[in-house]
């Protein structure tokens, strides 16, 4: 059976995404996007999958939890998959389309992937605050449920690296955040208010009846860890300016196999 594989990028791996400011001044658009293509294809040769087969989505708010199932026909026009351009906040795909590589480049923010273990297939969606504040994770597995008829039962939950509580606060209270999705997930400090993703995004989960012992988060504190990429770091530290990938894919080769931590 192929096998899922979760996997990120690190700093050392370089910036994951195009926009200038991640890149040195001077820089050509031409030049960019060699450079970004050499590091997909490093990132591939590093995890045993090919950088031209990654998807990403467009994770616009406007896309309002669309769900889109990758499948080998919207593909098979396609030699890099840099060039399909997909319009939804929510992608699945099932093990038939092993060697396919479903990535978000992300900062702070984490991306939350169902796996359905009965029928071997995943659904994929960026979670910022405001896609959490639109019910994302609730619609993740709404997702799964229409496209493979998953069971929560089977369906296990992995939150990949994010910014932690601790580290996450703005000044004033963030009243642009509806009161009912961030519930004991807004915590006022002598500091400012902290905003806990984590819980946020369980509690969602939770409500739509997946076990609390399935959904496993990140130990991995994007702010701190030197590992990774923070746009809330980078305003003292230019460095942790960029985005890194997270994302899944189907192998069949168990020597790729990746841990979750």
């Amino acid at each position: 059976m192929n096998e899922l594989k979760y996997f990120f990028s690190t700093r050392t791996d370089g910036n994951m995404d195009l926009n200038p400011r991640f890149y040195h001044k001077g820089m050509t658009e031409e030049q960019i996007k060699r450079s970004f293509d050499f590091r997909r294809m490093d990132l591939g040769i590093k995890y045993g999958f090919n950088g031209l087969r990654i998807v990403v989505p467009t994770m616009k708010l406007e896309n309002n939890g669309k769900s889109i199932q990758i499948t080998r026909e919207l593909l098979e026009d396609y030699k890099d998959l840099f060039d399909f351009h997909i319009e939804a906040d929510i992608l699945t795909m099932n093990s038939k389309l092993y060697g396919t590589v479903l990535a978000c480049p992300v900062a702070d923010y984490p991306v939350v992937f169902a796996y359905d273990n009965d029928v071997n297939a995943v659904g994929m969606a960026y979670c910022s605050e405001k896609q959490i504040d639109k019910n994302l994770p609730r619609q993740l597995v709404d997702a799964m449920r229409e496209t493979f008829d998953s069971k929560v039962m089977n369906l296990s939950v992995y939150i990949g690296p994010f910014i932690h509580v601790e580290n996450y606060k703005y000044n004033r209270y963030p009243k642009w955040l509806k009161k009912q999705n961030w519930n004991k997930c807004i915590i006022e400090e002598e500091d400012g208010y902290h905003v806990d993703l984590e819980t946020a995004i369980i509690k969602q989960l939770v409500s739509k009846g997946i076990d609390r012992d399935s959904i496993y988060a990140s130990a991995f504190d994007t702010a701190t860890n030197d590992l990774f990429y923070s746009d809330i770091a980078s305003r003292e530290n230019a460095s942790k300016a960029g985005r890194f990938y997270e994302g899944c894919y189907f192998s069949t080769d168990v020597r790729n196999k990746v841990k979750i931590k």
